[in-house]
This record gives C-alpha cells, sequence and structure tokens, in this order.
C-alpha cells in the first residue's frame, strides 16, 4: 500500500505545483486583447492577397563559373507556372510553382505571412531539387508593394 500512497502524493505535489504556475501565467485584460490583435490578418495581409491567382513565370539562372562560350557567364532561361492562393483564413499568401532548372522539371512551394508581433514578412521555400527549407524574413518600406528579404538556406 505504501507504494500507492507515494504516488497519490507525487501527483497530488505536481498536480498543485501545475494549478499554481497556471496561476501566475494568466494573461491581464490588456494582454489578452493584444493578442487577439495580433492574431488578426491586417493591412499587410490585405496587401498580400492582391497577389493571388495564376501566372506564368520566366526564370533566369545565372551559372557563376560556367563559361557561356563567349567570354559571359552562362545563363539558363525556362518558363513554368505559379499558382498563388490565400489559405488560413487570409493569414498566409500560399505559391504553388512548376518549371525547369538545369534541364530537369521542378516543383516549389513558398509561404509568405506577416507577423503582426515581430513586424515583419516571414516566408519558407522549399521544391523537389532539394530537401531544406530556405527560410526569409523581409521588411517594406512601401506597404507590401515591394518586400526585401534575407534568407536562409543550407543546401546544394
Amino acid at each position: 500500500m505504501k507504494p500507492r500512497i507515494l504516488v497519490l502524493s507525487t501527483l497530488l505535489v505536481v498536480l498543485a505545483a501545475a494549478l499554481t504556475l497556471h496561476a501566475q501565467d494568466k494573461p491581464t485584460d490588456a494582454e489578452m486583447q493584444a493578442m487577439m490583435k495580433a492574431m488578426q490578418p491586417g493591412p499587410q495581409h490585405q496587401q498580400l492577397a492582391k497577389l493571388a491567382g495564376e501566372y506564368t513565370t520566366q526564370s533566369k539562372l545565372k551559372q557563376l563559373g560556367v563559361d557561356d562560350g563567349q567570354g559571359g557567364t552562362a545563363t539558363e532561361e525556362s518558363t513554368g507556372t505559379a499558382k498563388l492562393t490565400m489559405t488560413h483564413d487570409g493569414r498566409f499568401l500560399q505559391e504553388e510553382d512548376t518549371g525547369k532548372m538545369m534541364g530537369m522539371p521542378f516543383k516549389g512551394t513558398h509561404i509568405t505571412g506577416y507577423n503582426n508581433e515581430a513586424g515583419q514578412y516571414e516566408a519558407v521555400w522549399f521544391w523537389t531539387m532539394g530537401t531544406s527549407l530556405m527560410t526569409l524574413t523581409g521588411k517594406s518600406d512601401d506597404n507590401g508593394r515591394t518586400i526585401v528579404f534575407h534568407a536562409s538556406y543550407t543546401g546544394a
């Protein structure tokens, strides 16, 4: 019978500690209102929504260090498609791409949103020509018409 008492006592101590932490972590009304406001799509999301649609794309890939035979850098040009849709009740712009790169077909996905709390655009990009994620953060000086992103990517 002693092991049951020990387990019950331990559970009561853990429960009491959890209740104490929960009471201390309860947000104030002002904090709750700020959280609710930060969760809602705003003007930056509306600007992203203007990009929704279907597009034909043109890409140019400059292959640094590869001679084009005329003393310049080899450049590959290709066409593809892009379908952009708003997701998650207007919070994120999802882009689905297809095309060719280095003579091989690819599919890519790009998710872009605006983080109200951080005050910045955030994105992730991935494609069938790799297994890593590119993460991006960006700012805009013209209400989202132009976004300058800084990217991080580890891969080939």
